[in-house]
């Protein structure tokens, strides 16, 4: 089978999708070796380089190497005719990583989309951001042969809002990345020693975020316990909103937005996560502080509850009390804590990029 997988990164940055993507695509090299595979990428992508299977082949645009303006010029006129580069290959199937795009040409005998969400349709505000956006999601779910949905959540968001049939859509769970869950060994004695004792949130001041209810319930806090346990910001500004309008006291510090690395040593340090947003189609960030070993607390909406089950405390996100309350019995438990701490790196146990890689796969080649 020829297969076209189309891992392009829209974003000069790397995203969650980006990745998902490499995670997919490094396992998914170890288990088929037999169906030939063309990755799609942006001349600037970190993924080629790890495309190293002889029945994997990257296609991307020309790297110009440091002609920013060009390069840009170049990525948008490879993208816009795509389509009609790939289509002579004559291939038997086409998946695309992101969000519910598909090219408005049928290139593959069968046309598989990803749902990782439906945030356009259903968070109040973002409909406007990209009204392209909205257009793509519903002619992909007309259009899509089968779809890859990254929870039960979004799988019945997308049925329920969409009308795609139930049977037209596979559940495949997503997993930390490996740097992350790489940290769980050492993470065994920070829940003893507890070298520093500050919160964790990340979402920077995008409202779906909610990131402004941590800081509401964090100010509520004794002063002894914001300066014991400082509030750390993870993030970027949003849409004209300054993340420095959510550091209103000393003790709230703003780091915008940070690496990997950074990140998964912010995760292994926290004395407490906590994770407000209102709406994600997983919960790849709870999972990651999980895996790292920091106790969670996260908000119970969406798709969070079925990605953290029993393994951190839940909240409403609506609710300042409700979070404030968490908050103090967590921090004021180390008992508790190593508790949540130790369910949460069982909790991440559960997902496997080996798995979901096989699950893909079998969506792939089925016929």
């Amino acid at each position: 089978m020829k297969i076209i997988i189309n891992a392009y990164q829209y974003a000069p940055s790397i995203t969650g999708t980006d990745r998902m993507a490499h995670n997919f695509l490094a396992e998914l090299q170890k288990l088929d070796t037999e169906n030939k595979y063309y990755i799609l990428c942006s001349a600037e992508d970190y993924i080629p380089k790890n495309i190293t299977a002889s029945n994997f082949k990257v296609l991307r645009p020309l790297n110009l190497y440091g002609f920013a303006f060009m390069q840009r010029v170049v990525n948008k006129l490879w993208r816009t005719f795509l389509p009609f580069f790939v289509w002579p290959l004559r291939a038997d199937v086409y998946f695309s990583f992101h969000n519910m795009r598909l090219p408005h040409m049928r290139v593959a005998k069968r046309m598989i989309a990803s749902n990782l969400d439906l945030i356009p349709l259903q968070v109040e505000g973002y409909e406007n951001l990209d009204p392209k956006m909205i257009v793509e999601i519903k002619y992909t779910a007309r259009k899509a042969d089968r779809f890859m949905s990254i929870s039960n959540f979004s799988k019945q968001q997308l049925c329920n809002l969409l009308g795609v049939p139930n049977k037209k859509i596979e559940v495949i769970s997503l997993a930390p990345d490996p740097q992350f869950a790489d940290q769980t060994k050492q993470n065994h004695s920070r829940s003893n020693a507890a070298p520093t004792k500050f919160i964790l949130t990340i979402g920077g001041s995008e409202p779906r975020k909610n990131v402004k209810t941590v800081v509401d319930a964090f100010v509520r806090l004794p002063p002894e316990l914001q300066s014991k346990h400082p509030l750390v910001i993870v993030g970027g500004d949003w849409q004209g909103l300054p993340l420095e309008s959510l550091q209103i006291n000393k003790n709230i510090k703003t780091l915008g937005y940070v690496s990997d690395d950074d990140l998964a040593r912010l995760y292994k340090r926290a004395a407490v996560f906590v994770f407000a947003s209102k709406y994600e189609g997983f919960g790849f960030t709870i999972l990651e502080a999980m895996a790292s070993g920091a106790p969670v607390i996260t908000s119970n909406s969406s798709s969070l509850p079925e990605v953290a089950e029993n393994a951190a405390l839940s909240f409403n996100p609506d609710s300042t009390v409700d979070l404030l309350d968490k908050l103090k019995r967590l921090i004021t438990n180390p008992d508790l804590r190593r508790k949540v701490a130790m369910a949460g790196i069982e909790q991440s146990k559960k997902f496997s990029w080996h798995k979901a890689a096989r699950q893909l796969q079998k969506l792939l080649i089925d016929q």
